[in-house]
Order: C-alpha cells, then sequence, then structure tokens
C-alpha cells in the first residue's frame, strides 16, 4: 500500500512539472537598430507593449540589423511582431536575411503579425518577387503587386465594428497602402479598402491562421501638429488576442493585491532645496520640503510614501545644508516613509554620460547655477575660456546642460553606488536605501543598471503614462518598463506634476488631472494601479499642493492596497520571472512568480477558483468580466484550479474560508475547522472582507485583541485600527455561544 501512494505520488510529481503544457508569454518584437538607438522609440514599445503586457504577454526585442533568434523550437515564444516605421532603410543583405527569417517564422507554429511598415517591399523590385510572394501566402494573402496611392478614391471598410474606429473613427480616406487579397479562406478581415461604389481594392486589416496584418497608417492615427497627437483606430487588447490567439490561462497582473487595486505614490527630490511661496502658513525660507513633510507623511499616515532626495542636495560637500539634512532625516524617520534616492548629480540627458570624457562637459559648465569643479559660477567662465576647443556634444532637446549639479566630473559608480551610499547615511537603523529612482529623461544605460544590481536595490522612473482630456487615449499609457539589454527598468505606472504643468512652468495645480488618467486606467479594463508620482517643488506653491492633496484624498475614497514603491518594482520584475505550466484543462501550476501574487482570467465571470483541488490560494475577486486570483506569498508554486459557477452575479459563495477583497496584504494562511489563521501587513486601517462558511457570530484576533463580528450571507466584512506596517498574526474563528 505504501509502495503504492510512492509511486502514485511519483506519477503526481512527474505531471506537474514534466507533463504539464509550457504557456507561451514572450513575443519577439523585431526593430531596426539603425533606424532607433533606444527601444522607447520604436512603435512597438511606444504603442503595442502595454496591451501585450495586460494580456500577460513580454516582448524580447531583436534588432534586424544583427542576427535574428531561430524560435522554432522555444515553447515559451507565441509569435514575432514585426512593426517597423519608415525610419527603416535596410539594405538589400538585410533585407533579403530579414525576409528569409520571417519566411522561416511562418514555418513553424508560431504567429506572425505584421503591422505598419512592410521592410522588403520598401526596395522596390530588388528583393526577388517569389520570395516577397512566398511570405504573403504564407501568411494567408495575396499580393497584387501594386501599390495604391489614390487614396481619395478609396473608402474605409470597417467590415468589423468591434475591433475598428476604437478610439477615433476612420476618415473616408488614409494613408496610401499596397494591395493584398485573400490567399486562405480562413481569412477575417476586419479592415478593407473599396471604392466609392463599394467594389473591392484590398484588404487593410486581417487576422489570419498564421497571424495578422494591418497596413501602415491604418492601427494608429497619429499628427504633429503643435503637439504630437495619438489615438488608437484598432482595439489593440482585442487585436493582440486574436491575432497572437492568446487563451483563456492566467494572466500575471501588476495592478491588483488582494482583490483591490493598488496604490503606490514615490516623490523625486529636485526642488528639495526651493524656497515656498506658501507665506500664508509657513515662515519666509522655509524650504519646499519641509512643507512637503508637514503636510503629506505626516498627515496622509495612512499611505506610504517613498522620498528620494538627491543626494547633492543633502550633502554638505556639494549644495546641501543643516536644514536639508535635518530634514531629510525627519523624512526617513516616519513609519510611512520608505527610503530611495534619486541619483548624486541628477542627470538630465541620461546618454551623454554613457561613453563620457570631461572634455565633453566643458561648453556647458557656464551653465550650472552652484558652479562646477572649475569653481564658481564667475570663475568657471574664467577658466572655461582658457580650455582647448573640443567638437561640441550635443544634449537632449530642451535640455540646457547635461546635468543639475557638476561640482566634480561625472563618474557612474559615483552617480549610483556613492548615491545610494550618501543617502543611507541619513537611514535610521531599521531602513536602508530601498530604491532608485531615475531622473532627466529617465533613459538609464547599460552600466547604471549593472551598478544597481551590485547594490541590490531597485529601480523605477520613465513611461509618463497619462490618459486624459489632453491625452485622451491608451496609446499614451506606457508599458510596464524598458529592457537595457538582460536587464529591466520599471516604469512610474503614472506621469508626475512636471507634464501637468508645462515641465514647472505655468498651471501649477494641473497635476488635478492626475485624476482622469486614474479613472480611466481602471474601466473598462484595469490596466494601471494608482501611482500619485511627484516631486518635492510641489511644496512650493498652494496651487501645487493642494493639487497633490486632491489626488491623494481621491485615493483614499478608492478600494486600495496601499504598498511601497519599492514593492510595486518587485511587483513588475516578478510579471517577467512568472512561467505558467497547464497541467491540465482548467488548471495551471505557477512558477517563478517573484513577489507578484495575482493572476487575472479574462471573461471569466462564469469560472470560480475550485479550492479543493487548488493549491495556495488565499481568495478571489470578480472585476469588470475578469476573475483576480491572489496567491499566498508562501507557496512557492502555487497551483490554480477553476471551475464552472452559477454565480457569475457575485463572489461564489462557499462553506469554507476564502479572501475577497482586503486592504492589507494577507499570507501564510492556514484554514482550520470553524476557522483560520493568517499573516497581515499594510497601511491604515486593516479592512477586510471575508466567504464564510455559514452566517453567524465571528470572532476576529488581531495581535491577541478580539472583536466580535456578524456575518450576513456568508460574508463578513471587518475594519480594525492596528499598526500592521510590520507584519501581525489576524485569526478569524466561528464564535461558540
Amino acid at each position: 500500500m505504501r509502495l503504492k501512494g510512492i509511486f502514485f505520488l511519483g506519477l503526481l510529481f512527474y505531471g506537474l512539472c514534466f507533463g504539464a503544457e509550457i504557456v507561451p508569454r514572450k513575443v519577439i518584437a523585431i526593430y531596426d537598430g539603425q533606424a532607433h538607438h533606444d527601444l522607447v522609440d520604436t512603435r512597438a514599445h511606444i504603442y503595442a507593449e502595454m496591451p501585450l503586457n495586460h494580456l500577460g504577454v513580454r516582448l524580447e526585442y531583436y534588432d534586424v540589423q544583427r542576427e535574428l533568434p531561430d524560435i522554432g523550437d522555444d515553447p515559451n515564444v507565441i509569435g514575432v511582431l514585426s512593426w517597423l516605421d519608415g525610419d527603416s532603410y535596410l539594405d538589400i543583405e538585410i533585407a533579403m536575411n530579414l525576409l528569409e527569417w520571417m519566411i522561416g517564422v511562418l514555418k513553424t507554429d508560431k504567429k506572425f503579425v505584421q503591422m505598419g511598415y512592410v521592410p522588403f517591399e520598401g526596395i522596390g523590385n530588388v528583393i526577388p518577387e517569389e520570395r516577397r510572394e512566398k511570405f504573403w501566402k504564407l501568411l494567408g494573402l495575396r499580393n497584387f503587386q501594386e501599390w495604391y496611392d489614390n487614396v481619395y478614391d478609396v473608402e474605409v471598410k470597417a467590415n468589423d465594428p468591434v475591433m475598428t474606429n476604437f478610439e477615433r473613427e476612420y476618415p473616408s480616406y488614409e494613408a496610401p497602402f499596397q494591395q493584398l487579397g485573400l490567399f486562405s479562406p480562413d481569412i477575417k478581415i476586419f479592415l478593407s479598402a473599396t471604392h466609392s461604389d463599394s467594389s473591392f481594392i484590398g484588404i487593410l486589416g486581417a487576422i489570419t491562421p498564421k497571424g495578422a496584418y494591418i497596413a501602415d497608417g491604418y492601427a494608429v492615427y497619429y499628427l504633429w501638429d503643435e503637439d504630437l497627437k495619438k489615438q488608437w483606430y484598432i482595439n489593440p487588447f482585442l487585436f493582440f488576442k486574436k491575432a497572437f490567439n492568446i487563451q483563456s490561462d492566467p494572466k500575471p497582473d501588476t495592478t491588483t493585491i488582494a482583490g483591490r487595486r493598488i496604490f503606490y505614490s514615490h516623490i523625486d527630490g529636485d526642488g528639495w532645496n526651493n524656497k515656498t511661496e506658501i507665506k500664508e502658513r509657513y515662515p519666509r525660507r522655509t524650504l519646499a520640503s519641509k512643507v512637503i513633510l508637514e503636510e503629506i507623511p505626516k498627515v496622509y499616515t495612512d499611505l506610504p510614501c517613498t522620498v528620494a532626495p538627491i543626494a547633492a542636495d543633502i550633502d554638505m560637500n556639494w549644495v546641501g545644508t543643516v536644514k536639508s539634512d535635518d530634514i531629510c532625516r525627519e523624512f526617513f524617520e516616519l513609519p510611512n516613509v520608505e527610503v530611495g534616492c534619486h541619483t548624486y548629480t541628477h542627470p538630465f540627458d541620461m546618454q551623454f554620460f554613457e561613453d563620457y570624457r570631461e572634455e565633453d562637459e566643458y561648453p556647458y559648465l557656464h551653465f550650472y547655477s552652484d558652479g562646477s569643479w572649475l569653481g564658481n559660477p564667475v570663475l568657471t567662465m574664467v577658466k572655461q575660456m582658457m580650455l582647448p576647443d573640443y567638437e561640441k556634444k550635443e544634449i537632449e532637446k530642451g535640455y540646457d546642460a547635461p546635468r543639475a549639479f557638476a561640482l566634480k566630473p561625472f563618474e557612474v559608480r559615483h552617480e549610483i553606488i556613492g548615491a545610494i551610499e550618501k543617502v543611507g547615511e541619513y537611514c535610521p537603523k531599521d531602513k536602508k536605501v530601498a530604491l532608485y529612482q531615475w531622473s532627466g529623461n529617465c533613459r538609464p544605460f547599460y552600466q547604471q543598471l549593472v551598478l544597481l544590481k551590485e547594490a541590490k536595490v531597485d529601480n523605477i522612473n520613465g513611461g509618463d503614462s497619462r490618459f486624459d482630456s489632453v491625452f485622451p487615449s491608451y496609446a499614451w499609457v506606457a508599458p510596464l518598463g524598458r529592457w537595457v539589454k538582460n536587464y529591466f527598468q520599471v516604469y512610474a505606472s503614472n506621469s508626475n506634476e512636471n507634464t501637468y504643468t508645462d515641465f514647472w512652468k505655468s498651471n501649477f495645480s494641473g497635476f488635478r488631472m492626475l485624476k482622469q488618467t486614474l479613472i480611466n486606467t481602471e474601466s473598462p479594463i484595469r490596466v494601471k494601479p494608482i501611482n500619485v508620482y511627484y516631486h518635492m517643488y510641489s511644496g512650493q506653491k498652494l496651487a501645487s499642493l493642494n493639487a497633490l492633496k486632491q489626488n491623494l484624498d481621491y485615493a483614499r475614497t478608492q478600494k486600495i492596497v496601499p504598498i511601497t514603491a519599492s514593492d510595486f518594482t518587485k511587483i513588475a520584475q516578478g510579471f517577467n520571472s512568472t512561467g505558467i505550466r497547464k497541467i491540465e484543462s482548467h488548471k495551471w501550476k505557477i512558477l517563478n512568480r517573484g513577489a507578484l501574487q495575482t493572476f487575472r482570467f479574462d471573461k471569466s465571470s462564469s469560472m470560480a477558483v475550485d479550492y479543493q483541488n487548488s493549491v495556495g490560494v488565499v481568495g478571489q475577486k470578480y472585476l469588470h468580466g475578469s476573475l483576480y486570483v491572489y496567491l499566498d506569498e508562501d507557496v512557492d508554486e502555487p497551483i490554480i484550479s477553476l471551475k464552472e459557477s452559477a454565480e457569475f452575479h457575485r463572489e461564489p459563495r462557499e462553506k469554507f474560508f476564502y479572501l475577497i477583497d482586503s486592504r492589507w496584504r494577507v499570507n501564510h494562511l492556514q484554514p482550520q475547522e470553524n476557522a483560520v489563521e493568517f499573516v497581515a501587513q499594510g497601511f491604515g486601517d486593516g479592512e477586510m472582507l471575508w466567504n464564510v462558511p455559514e452566517d453567524g457570530d465571528y470572532l476576529v484576533s488581531v495581535d491577541g485583541e478580539e472583536t466580535r463580528h456578524k456575518s450576513e450571507d456568508l460574508q463578513l466584512h471587518f475594519r480594525f485600527s492596528v499598526s500592521a506596517i510590520d507584519p501581525i498574526s489576524v485569526s478569524i474563528r466561528k464564535a461558540l455561544d
């Protein structure tokens, strides 16, 4: 009998580890590194990566100018995305190699999605027609070998109204296009071009058995006017779901914990030593950082924030003062403040420093109001005239100088490790620097990320997501982050007040508009957490301070789970590392998820967690037709099993304990007969909603203090006011009397 048991367990282990099917989560995005030296400028990153992230997909980028990967036997790869733009001009050899690679991909079981500029068609008749035709036929389309540019005779027909006219309707005519027709009968055309008499001209957009195609200019509207305007013509979430045939497997979700929307907040140290103009409430010469200290973390004690000074602002060998030092220490002593670091000298144009030479900075030294390593501003200008002439290294448009402080020549290790060590000197014994917050254009280069890895400190910033009346599109919502070779830069989830105030020049109450982005990224689908990200200079003006408070007040009205900014970066990193194995129908094993604890099942309101066949599941919650499943961080390799549920209008009533939602994180769940014990950690009051086995009175014990609560319709709601910034023990048990 014992041998049979061992044999059965062995079979079970084999099935879970080896027999399970890998759920692919990776799409290969090709780009032209000659046209775009940074991934952030590619269409794949700007437009496609965010909706693909929402669908649980991560992108892996490859430069068409270099060797492309062999993906045929890689079970982790879903397919390939080609979305080049007109700036890509490939030479014949590169174009031929790329075309042969694309044909090779189409001969595998991987999907191929062709959007925008078709690289091998842009070289005229140099590429053999037979090879070009091979690509189109494999994709399922017929190439008529004609470029249709008489668009004034064209009407754009939306064959699938659900897929098209998403944020903006197509005009009567749009961009010239290549004439394509059907080759495979299984093509689903969602956009086509017709004559005014409705006669067919060509396919503009289609889902094919091998992937998808959409003509250049027909996925996204963009127009350079005074500012760039862009909106989606197509529904990107639906398009990529169908194009890559993304199944109803669990999606790693970075927006939600314990059934609630994540809230986090972080402050860049810019303006630390600025004098506040709020003279009615603060004495003359009060620093803006002092105003933020008194008005935000000391008042909003239920909301954590990460405070990241610029090391030069507090270092008295640079521009720090006793006053700025004292404020820094007072910030870090607060229990709801996490310690961050916002660089040492605040680089504006990070690429300027990637291959830095001291002489590169000579032409800019006179712009530094605090002086340079040559001396004070006047002495710097005098010495500057004596320096030899050097070819001026240009900096990114919009900046006068490459960084904020230059009392010493730039040194990358000092900028990363030195800044962390300097800020660390101000930490109380129970804290250390937890987060490095990028500055300026927020495009760190490889060596900077290597040094952060060495320091074991997480990173954030960049992205600048907005979705409001000024930027009315998902096209302005950034992905999770940016890859720099094998390192990942985590983007802030929302933009800061700098972009709302014309770079701190006007409209100082503009940050109030953040609420629009928070609403639009919550419904009809939740694509981002709540992130209130700002600078110390918001304490400089009453209008900006009030705008900031309005955002925090709004966050307080929402069902949130407040976490630190570094916690969010760990969740984002977990998105990239997560592996999913499908054990059988409606059953999955989760691997290597790191700090990510929520998995989402879209269009699953008729499904529910099958707790009897799941391992490590704390709870479940429905939102916008999706099922959010919350996992126990103490279980390394949880199993999620689903079952059909007739209670699609509400969370299922079960005869055992499970969490529906909580303001605090819950882990180390230990169910017992008529009771459950767990560990909780969070900020503010501990509000929770649990499914309970039967209605009646329940005793809730929090670190030994017991209160009585009554359930209704098998749901138990309670709130208690104790500190759980450090984890606490909680138990719920049925009252016997």
